[in-house]
């Protein structure tokens, strides 16, 4: 209740509280009390900061530009970047799609410790797809089709024989784990 009264009180008697501002030369009456070498060093930093001349200007524009121009060749070449045309995106949707099954059947493969002439195949493999990629990125618009098609191929084939190869992995592990608990009954 007591804060309702000052409240109305204030609004009431605004005018009053607001006709009063401050004099234009405080600043100047500020700085005059200061000790002497205070006001001027302040007063020097002042005129530091502000102080610019024809050269940081020229430099700042060189600056802006070289900025500019940079920004600029970045953006036109993540622009380059994203146009990608149909075949490039069928390669890649690909790639993505057989890279994926392909490392979950190796990281599969390599828990039961694969024969190495496996590994050094599929190694081959990887050096077929490295081979079809050089020549896709030279390759004229013409055949480029045709390379991507033989690259999708490589990858099917890649995850058919570790299909494959794990189908019987895991037979000679199961026939092992049979045989094994035979010889103990």
């Amino acid at each position: 209740m007591i804060e309702d009264r000052e409240e109305l009180f204030i609004r009431q008697n605004r005018e009053a509280f607001d006709n009063e501002s401050p004099p234009l030369d405080l600043w100047a009456k500020i700085e005059r009390s200061l000790p002497a070498d205070t006001a001027a060093t302040h007063t020097a930093a002042v005129r530091k900061i502000f102080s610019f001349n024809a050269w940081q200007g020229i430099a700042a524009a060189l600056a802006l530009l070289v900025t500019g121009a940079v920004l600029f060749m970045v953006l036109q070449r993540g622009v380059k970047k994203t146009e990608v045309n149909p075949e490039s995106q069928q390669l890649t949707l690909a790639e993505d799609f057989y890279q994926k099954q392909v490392n979950e059947k190796t990281a599969i493969l390599a828990a039961y410790h694969p024969d190495p002439a496996v590994m050094e195949d599929l190694q081959q493999m990887d050096a077929v797809e490295s081979e079809l990629r050089a020549e896709l990125a030279k390759a004229p618009t013409s055949s480029r089709e045709e390379i991507i098609e033989n690259l999708i191929q490589t990858y099917k084939n890649k995850l058919d024989i570790l299909e494959k190869v794990l189908e019987k992995v895991q037979e000679n592990d199961l026939s092992a784990n049979k045989n094994l608990q035979n010889d103990t009954i």
